[in-house]
């Protein structure tokens, strides 16, 4: 499992921080690189030309911290419980686990599409 942490360009942390943990896999196969190819042409009319970098992402954690007025916003998202941790932020009590299925509360994440959607 690697990670991903996202430029930090505030000194003061108001524009947020975010850390994407998960695995990446080289796609090889010419016919799903192709079937990958004909379904972004069907979606956004383009598709690349000649060689090109295909990765299958398996995201498995998610974290996001800012700096809102005095307090800090932290929110943290895995994937196997499919749970939200908000941690210091909205009406929660930090550490409260909020299952996403009963409040609808998505921690504040927009829903994700599995790239595997976008494949025939």
């Amino acid at each position: 499992m690697r990670g991903v942490h996202s430029t930090v360009t505030d000194r003061g942390g108001t524009e947020g921080d975010v850390k994407i943990y998960g695995c990446a896999v080289d796609i090889v196969d010419p016919d799903e690189r192709e079937r990958y190819g004909v379904a972004l042409h069907a979606r956004i009319g383009w598709r690349p030309d000649g060689d090109f970098h295909l990765f299958a992402v398996d995201i498995t954690e998610v974290g996001f911290f800012r700096v809102a007025s005095s307090e800090h916003e932290v929110r943290h998202w895995r994937a196997p419980s499919g749970q939200v941790v908000p941690t210091g932020s909205g009406g929660a009590r930090p550490g409260q686990v909020v299952p996403t299925a009963t409040t609808g509360d998505d921690g504040g994440f927009p829903p994700a599409e599995p790239l595997n959607e976008a494949l025939p």
